[in-house]
């Protein structure tokens, strides 16, 4: 019963604070719904985040199924619990999102693929979490890779933003501490 008013609430709050992240950045609309979804999505039930998904328009991608459950066992060896992966991607085929779930269901972590990403994703997206609430961990430039890597923190969870210095893709990844 406590669950259910607690996953009531949540949704509750995550169309109030979606509707109101919406009516505070209007320049990155799109980026702020994303990002709620994906803060409010971790530490939830999977079910909410999969419908989400798909009233974008992902779709389940299964070409890139066993990459996905690959990542779930390593990431269940160093965790020492079983997590399950999944994966969905978007019909133009530039964004793959990766679920890894417990056994009860929740959203433990996730991973955001993005290829050929819009000038001026990734600051978009970081000024989108830092609207959120998330403060700014460490900053790290990678010159072997050319990636520039930013931690973002906030309460129990933590997302890592990596973007390539050519712009060509970016990747997210968000996990519950």
């Amino acid at each position: 019963m406590i669950d259910k008013l607690l996953t009531g609430l949540r949704l509750v709050q995550y169309f109030l604070f979606s509707f109101f992240l919406l009516a505070l950045t209007p320049s990155t609309n799109a980026q702020s719904a994303f990002v709620t979804r994906l803060d409010l999505g971790l530490g939830s039930e999977r079910k909410l985040l999969v419908e989400w998904l798909i009233r974008q328009g992902f779709e389940t991608d299964t070409l890139s199924q066993p990459v996905t459950e690959t990542m779930a066992q390593g990431i269940s060896t160093v965790l020492g619990k079983e997590l399950f992966g999944e994966t969905y991607q978007n019909r133009e085929g530039n964004i793959r999102v990766r679920l890894f779930t417990d056994q009860a269901n929740v959203v433990q972590r996730l991973q955001v693929q993005m290829a050929n990403p819009a000038p001026g994703e990734a600051y978009n997206l970081k000024s989108s979490f830092r609207t959120s609430g998330y403060s700014t961990g460490s900053e790290f430039t990678n010159q072997e890779d050319n990636t520039h890597s930013l931690l973002l923190e906030k309460e129990d969870r933590r997302f890592t933003l990596v973007e390539s210095d050519d712009g060509s893709w970016l990747l997210l990844n968000g996990q519950m501490r």
